[in-house]
């Protein structure tokens, strides 16, 4: 699974160490891309997303099976921001 920001100038993707790596890359003429950078760790086989700012990432987790945890989902948690 890879994922790019919304300039299209970085690609995110899991490394072979299972980290979460960024590159830079630059499309034209030629094909330019920067060595990778580790971001962080993750659990090999998370189903991961990437928001369109590069700087937010989303995970699944697994957990307990027979477990049966509440889900919040919060709308419009951004409007205050501002």
């Amino acid at each position: 699974m890879i994922g790019w920001n919304d300039t299209g100038d970085e690609l995110y993707f899991l490394d072979i160490d299972g980290d979460l790596a960024a590159v830079k890359v630059q499309l034209g003429d030629q094909v330019v891309v920067d060595l990778p950078q580790k971001l962080f760790p993750v659990q090999t086989g998370s189903a991961w997303a990437n928001m369109s700012d590069g700087k937010r990432f989303i995970f699944g987790v697994t957990g307990d099976a027979g477990a049966q945890n509440p889900i919040t989902l919060i709308l419009n948690w951004d409007r205050g921001a501002n």
